[in-house]
């Protein structure tokens, strides 16, 4: 789900594996009109036999405030296989795409999840793949904004380490940095290791340290969906599993402390800098952290003297903004899962 044709109203894109064509359902606000299109597939250009797609995620991988599409071609030919390539599909902003091949080659079973990790504006490819004997991999794909990805591995996974699914994206630890967690059922070795793990980010794209594992109450495989969000009032990122026993909700009680803006414990934005009614130079430091009524946040957006500048696909913003001495009006509006915002203002001068 995300605003294909920029007006405001949360859109859907489906993949077809049948058809292999993605169909956007743009929404008129009482209804929806659909449009379909064939992607492009690697596989059968090469004259393999079996291919499949799936795995479609939507993100701005380019920075250009326009909803691009990610999503999986897997060979299931016997003589090329089974491996997946990974495309995106770059937006036009009127619900046109263009081709981008990624140059990586993936295991069959392969999870996309797009958010931007290093805070950036631009979102990135969060990659797990799994193959056989447990051989799985994770890695980050930082967007380099002009099509290209940068790899960075999050943990290969050839050890008692478990092997996480379903990836998510959140700053667990409350550091002002974004983590990765995801759900786990075995390790390296293909031995039960029930529960999830979290590999906590060492900022921008400097990698992960090695993962903390939190074990689930039941030892009855399979878990099944995972997901992260603030569950109670205390403003940390608590996480959720499905496991043989339902719904397994993990609380975090991790300190704020070290947290350089906090997340509010109710619905809101926390405006940590700049002070309202402050001074200093160009570039400013631009940092806030927003809790969204209905969650995931689908965005957090800064402005200046009414015009956007900066945009981030989640809850968290910290960059740095370059602004003409003088006075300015600036704002902060959150926007979330079902394109209700929020604002707040603030006025700063820059000498």
């Amino acid at each position: 789900m995300a605003d294909f044709n920029g007006d405001g109203k949360v859109d859907i894109a489906t993949m077809s594996g049948s058809t292999r064509e993605v169909t956007i359902l743009t929404n008129t606000g009482s209804s929806f009109t659909s449009k379909s299109f064939a992607v492009p597939l690697y596989y059968k250009s090469q004259g393999y036999s079996g291919d499949a797609v799936g795995g479609l995620v939507a993100g701005d991988f380019n920075g250009n405030h326009k909803q691009d599409l990610a999503y999986t071609d897997t060979c299931t030919d016997a003589n090329c296989g089974p491996v997946s390539r990974i495309y995106t599909l770059i937006s036009s902003g009127s619900e046109t795409f263009t081709r981008n091949l990624l140059p990586e080659v993936v295991d069959q079973n392969v999870e996309l999840t797009a958010a931007d990790v290093d805070l950036d504006g631009k979102v990135d490819l969060v990659v797990f793949s799994e193959g056989a004997g447990y051989a799985a991999q994770a890695y980050v794909d930082y967007s380099n904004g002009n099509n290209s990805f940068t790899r960075v591995y999050i943990d290969d996974y050839q050890s008692s380490d478990g092997i996480p699914q379903n990836l998510v994206v959140g700053d667990f630890n409350n550091d002002g940095i974004e983590d990765v967690a995801g759900y786990t059922n075995t390790d390296g070795y293909g031995n039960p290791d029930y529960g999830f793990e979290a590999f906590t980010g060492k900022g921008g794209r400097s990698g992960f340290n090695a993962p903390v594992h939190f074990a689930d109450n039941t030892t009855v495989s399979l878990r099944g969906g995972f997901a992260a969000g603030f569950f109670d009032q205390n403003g940390t990122k608590d996480v959720a599993l499905v496991d043989a026993n339902g719904l397994a909700v993990f609380l975090n009680t991790t300190a704020t402390t070290k947290d350089p803006c906090p997340y509010p414990t109710a619905t809101g934005l926390n405006n940590c800098s700049p002070a309202n009614g402050g001074s200093g130079t160009s570039p400013v430091h631009i940092l806030d952290s927003y809790k969204a009524s209905a969650q995931p946040a689908s965005r957090i957006e800064f402005w200046v003297d009414g015009h956007k500048v900066f945009q981030e696909y989640g809850d968290l913003l910290n960059t740095y903004v370059s602004m003409a001495s003088g006075t300015h009006q600036l704002s902060v509006v959150g926007v979330d899962a079902t394109a209700k915002y929020i604002k707040s203002n603030t006025t700063y001068t820059v000498k």
